[in-house]
C-alpha cells in the first residue's frame, strides 16, 4: 500500500484490532489509555474527522504512521506500514532490536545511572506490589533530560546496555532496545520468559514472599521489554530444555507463546495461574497479602 492509503485506514479501528479499546467515544474524537506507555489517565484522543491523534501528557501528535512508530518501537516507515497493515502485527514484527519509543536516539541526554535509593521510586515500586529488596537488586535509578527538562525514573538494564524506563507517568526506554537475561551463571534447562521486568520482579516478589516457584532455584530469566524482540529472544530460548512462559493475558501473550511453541518443545503456558488477571503483577497487586511496605 501507498502511503497515502496507509494513512486512510481509521486509528480507532486499528487500534481495537490490537485489542486497545476506548474508555469513551463519539461521533468525533475517541479517548484511548495511551498503548505505548503506563497511561493512568487516559490521554490518547484521537480526532475521527482528521484521523489523527494526540497524546495530552506528552505532547506527542500526529498520523496513524506515526502512532505505529510508537506502537511497534520502529523507525523504519516501510516495515511501519507493514505491520500497520498485517493481520497480526504483533508477532510480526521485525527481529531488528528497536530504539527508544520517541523514535529519535537524541531525545534523551545527560543520562546518568545509579544505584536505586529514590524513596519516590521506591514508593512507585511498592504501590506495583514488588518488594522492595527485590526492586533494589535488580533495578537502579535512571536521571536524564527531554525536551530540556530533567526527570527520573527506575531503570532495568538489557542486554546490549539499553535501559527500559519506568515511572508513574512515563513507560518508555533507551536505546538500543533489546531483551534482559538474567543467570544463574552456571548451565542449566530451565528458563522463564515474561513480557516485561515489572512481571519477572512480581515473579521473585512471589518466590520471596510466598515460595511459588515453578521450578528450581538455578532457572534463568529472560525478559522480552517487548513483544517485538520476540524472534530475537528464540535463538536464546532454544538452549533450554523446559521453557515457562509468564506472558500477558491478552491475544499478544497468546499469540507469543504460540510461537515460541511451535520453536520449542518443552514450553508451559503459566498464564493459568493468573488467569483471572492481566499479567502477574496485576495478579500480585490484587493478593493485599504480598504487597510490600515502603522502607
Amino acid at each position: 500500500m501507498k502511503i497515502s492509503e496507509v494513512k486512510e485506514i481509521d486509528i480507532v479501528t486499528f487500534l481495537r484490532r490490537l485489542g486497545y479499546h476506548p474508555v469513551r467515544i463519539n461521533s468525533s474524537y475517541a479517548l484511548f489509555h495511551a498503548p505505548y506507555r503506563v497511561d493512568n489517565h487516559p490521554s490518547l484522543r484521537v480526532n475521527r474527522n482528521h484521523n489523527k491523534w494526540l497524546d495530552y501528557a506528552t505532547g506527542q501528535r500526529g498520523d496513524i504512521i506515526d502512532l505505529g512508530k510508537l506502537l511497534f518501537q520502529c523507525d523504519n516507515i516501510t516495515d511501519v506500514m507493514r505491520k500497520i497493515t498485517n493481520e497480526r502485527p504483533i508477532i510480526s514484527l521485525s527481529s531488528r532490536p528497536a530504539k527508544d519509543i520517541s523514535g529519535n536516539q537524541k531525545t534523551f541526554s545527560n543520562i546518568r545511572v545509579q544505584e536505586l535509593t529514590n524513596k519516590k521510586l521506591l514508593s512507585y515500586l511498592d504501590s506495583r506490589g514488588i518488594d522492595l529488596s527485590i526492586g533494589t537488586r535488580f533495578c537502579e535509578e535512571i536521571y536524564y533530560s527531554l525536551k530540556s527538562k530533567r526527570y527520573f525514573a527506575l531503570a532495568f538494564k538489557n542486554i546490549s546496555g539499553g535501559y527500559e524506563i519506568r515511572n508513574p507517568y512515563f513507560k518508555g526506554a533507551i536505546s538500543p532496545k533489546d531483551i534482559s537475561i538474567i543467570t544463574t551463571g552456571i548451565s542449566n534447562p530451565y528458563c522463564m520468559v515474561f513480557e516485561g521486568f515489572m512481571d519477572f520482579l512480581s515473579y521473585k516478589t512471589l518466590h520471596l514472599k510466598a515460595d511459588f516457584s515453578f521450578f528450581s532455584e538455578t532457572v534463568d530469566y529472560l525478559i522480552l521489554n517487548s513483544t517485538s524482540n520476540l524472534n530475537r529472544a528464540l535463538s536464546f530460548i532454544k538452549k533450554y530444555e523446559l521453557v515457562a512462559c509468564c506472558l500477558d493475558n491478552d491475544e499478544a501473550g497468546r499469540k507469543a507463546v504460540d510461537l515460541i511453541a511451535s520453536e520449542h518443545n518443552g514450553v508451559h503456558d503459566m498464564s493459568e495461574v493468573y488467569q483471572d488477571f492481566k499479567d502477574l503483577n496485576d495478579f500480585i497487586r490484587n493478593r493485599p497479602m504480598l504487597k510490600s511496605t515502603e522502607r
